[in-house]
Formats: C-alpha cells, structure tokens, sequence
C-alpha cells in the first residue's frame, strides 16, 4: 500500500513555465488554492525538505499560509502528473518519496461549494439530478459539508494508500467537528491509508493523545516549514 514519506520543495512550487502548466494550473489547484502561477508562499521556499513519515500528517498555518496550495500540489504530483507522464512541458512542484516499490495512490477531499438557494425558487426540472440539487441546495453550508464528508468516505477503498483531506472542517457546528476528527482518525486505523490532513481544527493536533495514533505535524507557522513529532509540537509557542 505504502505512504509518503518525503517531500522536497521545488522551485517550480512558485514559478513554472510552458503553456501546459499553465493551463493545468487551476486543473490541480481545484479553485481552493493560492500560488499557482508566481505566488512566493514564504513558509515553502525551494529546498524544503518536510518529513510526511507516519499514518496522519497535520499540515497547520495561518490563512493564506499554503496549507491548501501544499495539498493541491501535492495532489497534483503524486495524484495526477504520473498517469500524464511522456507529455512535455509538465510542472514539478515537488519531489515526493514514498515507501515501497511504487508510488500510491492519492485521493483528495477539498471543500466543495454547494448548488445555489436560488435552485429552492426557480429550479423546476424533474431528473434526478435537478431534485437532488434542489434539496442539496436547501441545506447550510455546514450540513452540506458533512454531506459531502460522508459521500467521499463511501467511495474510498480499503487500498487507497493516501487520503488528503483540505479544512475538512469547514463550516462544521461545534458537534459536528469532533465527530468529523473520529471518522478520520477511525478511518486511518482501520484502513491503513496515510492520512493528511490542511486544517484549523486544534482537535487534530491532539490525536496522538486522544486516538493513539502516530503523526507528525508539518507546521507553516514556521519559515521555512518544519516537521514536528506530534508530541513536540507546542501550538501556545505560536499564539
């Protein structure tokens, strides 16, 4: 199955070039992350080497910190590019190590917009798929967040090899998050899959204690980026 285990910055995190990359750019980025084309992200400068060596990585750091652009690119490089390989003019964000023979798998889950309330009023068609965005779009954002949470854990497999997830907790009630981090954390034990996760949840941060679980955190609060053994990690020396 395998994991990540390395990932090393390169300088076309920032800036690359050809028409190609160009054009695939917002492809990998998925509309959720920043520095697609020359955004200078001061926390991932070319050269970093962050350690993602064990069954849950944390990745935390302000707003507009690279949390997302990390994933997306991530994604993009370990998810993507391989199944595109022998096309010229392709980006190379990172250099990714992984355990085992072969590369795994990678599997996103990035917040997703839910269809307009304007669907409630004037949305009128009778397929199935104009019913279902109707009711989708009658519910808050949160419950549709949990929503989709729920569909994507249903199309995993047992052998996905890595799962990342991007804020996970987005727009979440206050019981709906601490159920959120149990599925996740549940879904690693069982499964075996990495487990990465972009978030501003502090329950994250606490799994180690509270599951058992072994992670690392890849803290963006620092500059450049550090690694840290969960237990090292001290969140108060930032706040």
């Amino acid at each position: 199955m395998g994991r990540i285990t390395q990932v090393k910055i390169l300088q076309d995190f920032h800036t690359y070039d050809g028409s190609l990359a160009r054009d695939l750019g917002p492809m990998f980025a998925l509309d959720h992350a920043q520095g697609l084309v020359g955004y200078t992200i001061p926390a991932l400068p070319a050269g970093t080497m962050l350690d993602f060596n064990a069954p849950i990585v944390v990745i935390v750091g302000k707003n507009g910190s690279g949390k997302s652009t990390l994933v997306s690119k991530l994604y993009a490089t370990a998810g993507y590019l391989p199944v595109m390989r022998g096309m010229e003019n392709l980006p190379h964000f990172m250099e990714v190590a992984y355990e085992g023979d072969r590369p795994p798998s990678l599997r996103s889950f990035f917040p997703g917009t839910k269809p307009s309330g304007a669907l409630t009023l004037y949305g009128d068609g009778d397929s199935d798929s104009d019913r279902s965005s109707r009711e989708l779009a009658k519910m808050s954002s949160g419950q549709y967040q949990w929503q989709q949470l729920q569909r994507f854990f249903k199309s995993l497999g047992a052998n996905e090899g890595v799962v990342a997830f991007d804020q996970p907790e987005h727009d979440l009630d206050i019981t709906a998050k601490p159920a959120m981090v149990g599925m996740i954390c549940r879904y690693a034990q069982e499964s075996g899959n990495q487990v990465i996760v972009a978030t501003h949840e502090e329950r994250f941060l606490r799994v180690h204690e509270t599951h058992g679980i072994d992670a690392l955190v890849i803290s963006l609060l620092d500059t450049p980026a550090r690694s840290y053994r969960m237990a090292d990690f001290k969140l108060e020396n930032y706040v």
